[in-house]
């Protein structure tokens, strides 16, 4: 039996936060109404972002965080009363996956490579990658080392939605998951 663990997948218009494998629950997929592409056009409008509005993001963000805990916390294990979200999020059992996590892994080890798959995407690195492209232009942001250019429009929102689950749920690291083949 596999641990039990939570898949974060920071979307274009939404997130899931896929939880697995939390005997004796069950199985359970959480969709928040906010994603990569809807945080920066809704609460990201300027190049560079301003402070307030990425301030407005990143507490649109932690609204919609509230609810994954209720709900995560809703339906408890018979056997010693902990719910999903403590068996996952506290336990710190979190994959994150997609092209999101892909990025930020990206900028922070400088280059796309296959050793992202695996990678434990600290919290402190997290933040520290945040920091450098949130105050950076579109233009500016297209040059970080590991960073494809096609996302360096969209990864400011969705560094806010990574970043503010970090904040949010007091995470340490979050493990990317990236099982495609990457040529060096």
């Amino acid at each position: 039996m596999s641990a039990p663990k939570m898949l974060f997948e920071p979307q274009s218009h939404r997130t899931t936060f896929s939880v697995v494998g939390v005997a004796p629950l069950q199985d359970n997929t959480i969709t928040i109404d906010i994603g990569y592409k809807s945080a920066n056009d809704l609460y990201i409008p300027s190049d560079p972002p301003r402070p307030e509005e990425l301030s407005a993001a990143l507490s649109v963000v932690e609204l919609h965080l509230d609810d994954v805990v209720r709900e995560l916390n809703a339906e408890r294990s018979a056997d010693d009363g902990r719910s999903a979200f403590d068996m996952t999020v506290r336990d710190e059992t979190i994959v994150g996956v997609g092209p999101i996590f892909v990025a930020l892994a990206a900028v922070e080890l400088g280059e796309l490579s296959a050793e992202i798959d695996g990678f434990e995407l600290t919290r402190e690195a997290v933040e520290d990658v945040f920091r450098t492209i949130a105050t950076e232009s579109n233009e500016d942001r297209r040059f970080n080392p590991g960073l494809d250019p096609v996302w360096s429009e969209q990864i400011v929102g969705g560094a806010c939605v990574v970043v503010e689950a970090y904040r949010c749920w007091d995470l340490d690291k979050v493990v990317v998951s990236y099982p495609q083949e990457v040529s060096s």
